[in-house]
């Protein structure tokens, strides 16, 4: 007896087992093995263990499944099927002509697990949510099976319900095959609750958890105050203590930058509670302005050569040494409360060196404060 119980999503799209069962196996045979599959035809229906047995066809290749809490089902591959699948394997290439019939064997069975795994586990990710996943999901590949007889003392004796696809394989070859699942038709595995969004079919689903999964991924940032070209041998002769003019105009042209993807956006070098800051501008690359203009002698006269220099300075001192006019080092901390304006917190315990008391660093000349 055919079954007609489906569901439709917003896009008006039919959803059901079968469907995203046929989905789910031409997706997986197209990536893993370049086979092109066009379900034409679905039929599905209940049959008794007897019933099965006669259905399933005598020279095709068949895989016992395991299903939860120990439940047992069986899909076939007919010759057709199964034949095409192992040629695509063997030679990349499906010819108009079908290999001559011969018995499925362990190493067929063996080269063709994932293709059944990926088409299951498709249909039961398809299915998540709803009512149908407690038979449809959950099921993989167990073992290869010689022949149909012994099914009949490993099976349950109860009612399963058969899903039948009829396919070409290849693109103009006009060969045909045929795929039939059949799993007991009360299900034992568990189910979520349906939510407003649980009526999408496969393509939409794998896009959601590609979705979470990109947002949820790490990605380093970098902040650039600014780039100092440089010949090599120069650069060799740096050391601790050396100091590199920076240009004022560095400070509102600070990149962030994405690893390969190079800069994302542009922001302006600050200040606030006494912690080092980058206000990040518009997406079109503008910078954004601070509340303040930086002080005009505040980084362009920067003590030590500039690079191309052959001497050497003499070490930098620290900030708290250093002249307010002169062109202080900035350590970068950890990020900070930014939700006051202000150039600094006056009430809290600074170290001028260390800048750990209180979590704040001494105010540096020139650097605006950020508003919040």
């Amino acid at each position: 007896m055919s079954e007609t119980s489906r569901r439709t999503d917003p896009g008006g799209r039919v959803l059901t087992p079968e469907r995203a069962l046929s989905h789910a196996l031409s997706k997986v045979a197209d990536d893993e093995i370049g086979l092109v599959l066009q379900v034409s035809g679905v039929e599905t229906a209940r049959a008794s263990l007897p019933e099965l047995l006669e259905l399933l066809p005598e020279d095709g290749l068949l895989a016992l499944l395991d299903g939860f809490e120990g439940a047992q089902g069986v899909v076939s591959l007919d010759q057709a099927l199964f034949g095409a699948a192992i040629e695509m394997q063997m030679t990349s290439e499906l010819g108009r002509a079908a290999p001559q019939p011969r018995r499925p064997t362990r190493t067929d069975a063996a080269l063709l697990a994932d293709l059944i795994d990926g088409a299951l586990s498709g249909m039961g990710a398809t299915l998540a949510g709803r009512e149908e996943a407690r038979w449809a999901a959950g099921w993989g590949y167990s073992s290869h099976l010689p022949e149909i007889r012994p099914l009949g003392l490993m099976l349950e004796e109860t009612e399963y319900r058969s899903i039948t696809l009829k396919m070409s394989l290849g693109v103009g070859t006009g060969r045909i095959g045929e795929l039939r699942l059949f799993v007991p038709a009360i299900g034992r595995g568990p189910v979520s609750p349906s939510s407003d969004g649980a009526d999408e079919d496969a393509g939409d689903s794998w896009g959601d958890r590609l979705r979470q999964n990109v947002m949820e991924a790490d990605v380093p940032l970098d902040a650039i105050l600014c780039r100092l070209p440089m010949r090599l041998s120069e650069a060799g002769r740096l050391a601790v203590g050396d100091v590199l003019p920076i240009p004022v105009a560095a400070l509102g042209e600070v990149e962030l930058v994405a690893g390969e993807a190079g800069a994302i956006r542009r922001g302006c070098l600050g200040q606030i509670h006494g912690l080092r800051a980058l206000r990040l501008g518009p997406a079109d690359g503008t910078p954004p302005e601070t509340d303040e203009a930086p002080a005009g002698h505040g980084f362009e006269a920067m003590p030590g050569p500039h690079p191309g220099s052959n001497s050497r300075p003499a070490p930098a001192p620290p900030l708290a040494a250093m002249d307010p006019h002169g062109a202080p080092q900035m350590p970068v901390p950890g990020a900070g409360d930014m939700s006051d304006p202000g150039d600094g917190d006056a009430g809290a315990p600074r170290s001028s060196e260390t800048g750990e008391a209180g979590g704040a660093l001494p105010d540096i000349p020139g650097l605006p404060p950020l508003a919040g």
